[in-house]
């Protein structure tokens, strides 16, 4: 296991897992799909193997709602996560230097330096996107320094060592106090933790932040996961493709100067929400 903190911390999810298995169920979901389901405190059972295609299961709990990619057989002996470090795991996004998974579950490595569209909805009345800001060696390691999430008029950018910033067209910006919730038109900036945020669009995404030193993890749960374009989708193309913003699919089976190349290139940002603060959704 590693060390001897690893161990007990084995020791100690089999001990609640070994609990867990004595509990009454409360709803048997066998032949249910999980995926786009919000479920309520319970216990809930399958009398086999579940396996899903993608997707995301809800939970909902006192302390806000846990947010769970699912993808692949889970059975009472065999499953894996990453965690978001909020309790929840990792559902679509990019963390690290930068491994990024897409809205359908799909994980590949992305190591170009610059600024790029990460997610965005199609244009019309709740149209939004996300830009994200790179820094490192193109195409040896690259991690986030930069989030933007726009809709509307207003943009919320995150910067590594900087205020959180709050625009909106026409006004003068705004520093927001990291600490502290604020809402907007459009959405709500919700502090999780000293070094987490939370922007919940009245759409219905949720982009999450976390600063962890030199670099940013941040994931985006999207309303419509079908119509987003970007890094991270859409959620429609075949497993284990790509999308380049003329629609054009492309498989991942290509090397790593195809994706710091072509790829790259394709979702690099025409106007960066980091400079202008707005881009033409």
């Amino acid at each position: 296991m590693g060390d001897t903190v690893a161990q007990q911390a084995y020791d100690d999810f089999l001990a609640a897992y070994a609990r867990i298995k004595l509990l009454a169920c409360d709803v048997d979901l066998t032949g249910q799909t999980l995926a786009g389901q919000s479920l309520p405190p319970g216990v809930y059972c399958f009398d086999a193997a579940a396996t899903e295609t993608g997707g995301v299961l809800t939970l909902d709990t006192p302390f806000g709602q846990i947010f769970l990619n699912i993808t692949g057989p889970y059975s009472r002996t065999s499953f894996s996560v990453h965690s978001d470090g909020l309790g929840g795991t990792f559902v679509s996004g990019g963390f690290g230097d930068v491994h990024i998974v897409s809205l359908d579950g799909f994980a590949y490595e992305f190591q170009a330096v610059g600024e790029f569209v990460a997610a965005r909805g199609n244009a019309g009345v709740n149209a939004w996107q996300v830009q994200i800001q790179t820094d490192g060696q193109h195409g040896t390691a690259s991690w986030t320094t930069g989030l933007a999430a726009q809709f509307g008029d207003t943009a919320v950018i995150f910067e590594v060592g900087k205020p959180i910033t709050l625009h909106v067209e026409g006004k003068a910006d705004t520093m927001l106090t990291p600490n502290a919730d604020h809402a907007f038109s459009g959405g709500t900036l919700i502090a999780v933790s000293p070094d987490t945020w939370r922007v919940a669009l009245n759409s219905g995404e949720i982009i999450t932040v976390s600063e962890h030193g030199i670099s940013l993890d941040w994931q985006v749960s999207a309303h419509d996961a079908a119509s987003v374009q970007g890094l991270l989708g859409p959620d429609s193309a075949p497993w284990s493709y790509v999308n380049l913003p003329d629609g054009t699919l492309l498989r991942h089976a290509w090397s790593n100067d195809q994706i710091v190349g072509a790829y790259a290139d394709g979702w690099r940002v025409a106007h960066s929400l980091f400079e202008h603060h707005h881009a033409p959704l």
